[in-house]
């Protein structure tokens, strides 16, 4: 079980193919909420996209940010915190220092509103401290399972140097984005019907929003939407540099590492999101489809063992499928 925590198009490249999180992960992210504060949408996305969510971590790694829009004093800066090289970015000091220096005159609060502030401080902590009673009646079990989880100690506050008024409200909303960030898991199932597919290694490289059985973030099962186009039996494997697929998606083993789906026009429609050199990807004849590092360790998997005789299908929608007779097990959700 692999975890990277955060919000696709917030996510630091570095972190979203397995990195530390550390303090040029953090510039990154407020960088990226600052660009959509400033043209209401991310630097990765265009206003009113909807797209995957494994595309947008694409765009992040590979594709340079959109800035169109961002007031101009501040390109030059956000251009900075948003640079692929964590090392590139300017440290939290240097971006709160610049942040300050480009800041207009500190204006004040309607008299009204620390009155109303007040108030709803109040109605929050009362909701905080209330203790609510889950006990089941008598005679009953509780429908609430007990779920048992490592304790992480927090870490002592370190000393920060004083903010004005006009980057408390940047603060603070900055810390509600990381607090309502989106947790990623890579899972590689612990039970394997196949010898085709050995568990995952310790401490392998992982990725935050892999696609598994149902990539797509609008379906819950896979729909078989599409006659086929190409129909691949197993064992099938892309060694990088490598591409498969018809006229309308291709799936490719890219040099960095990634499995990505692409269409015509060469535009990533899904994606891996694994790195490596010397990945291969290889569908399997227990139905399961693996992108493998240079060693053999799997990084990533459908999920889809235990299917013998599975095919991989690209259909006339666009979508890519991993099928077993008429079920469709796993999709890409590259159509359209």
């Amino acid at each position: 079980l692999g975890v990277s925590v955060g919000s696709p198009g917030f996510l630091a490249p570095d972190q979203a193919v397995g990195g530390v999180a550390a303090e040029p992960a953090d510039v990154f992210s407020l960088a990226a909420l600052l660009v959509h504060a400033a043209t209401g949408h991310g630097p990765f996305s265009r206003a009113g996209e909807e797209i995957p969510a494994a595309t947008l971590m694409y765009r992040v790694v590979h594709e340079e940010p959109d800035l169109t829009g961002v007031p101009p004093e501040l390109v030059p800066l956000l251009t900075a915190c948003l640079a692929k090289d964590p090392a590139a970015r300017p440290t939290a000091a240097q971006l709160s220092s610049r942040l300050e220096e480009s800041a207009g005159p500190v204006g004040r609060w309607p008299e009204e509103c620390p009155t109303a502030l007040a108030g709803h401080l109040t109605e929050t902590e009362q909701a905080a401290r209330t203790v609510v009673d889950l006990a089941a009646p008598a005679g009953q079990e509780s429908a609430l399972p007990t779920i048992a989880a490592d304790t992480v100690p927090a870490a002592p506050n370190a000393p920060g140097r004083h903010l004005r008024p006009a980057w408390l409200l940047t603060t603070a909303v900055a810390t509600v984005a990381v607090t309502g960030a989106v947790v990623a898991a890579v899972h590689f199932g612990t039970q394997r019907s196949s010898a085709e597919s050995p568990p995952p290694a310790q401490g392998q490289p992982t990725a935050s929003t892999t696609p598994q059985k149902t990539p797509s973030a609008s379906a819950q099962q896979p729909q078989d939407t599409g006659a086929a186009l190409k129909v691949i039996q197993a064992t099938f494997e892309l060694a990088t540099g490598e591409s498969v697929g018809t006229d309308a998606r291709t799936l490719t083993m890219q040099q960095d590492g990634n499995l990505v789906a692409a269409d015509q026009d060469h535009t990533a429609r899904w994606a891996t999101m694994t790195a490596g050199e010397g990945n291969s990807a290889r569908f399997q004849t227990d139905g399961n489809l693996v992108v493998y590092n240079s060693d053999g360790q799997p990084l990533w998997a459908s999920q889809t063992d235990g299917h013998q005789g599975a095919v991989l299908v690209f259909q006339a929608d666009g979508n890519i499928v991993i099928k077993s007779g008429d079920t469709v097990l796993w999709a890409a959700g590259t159509e359209g």
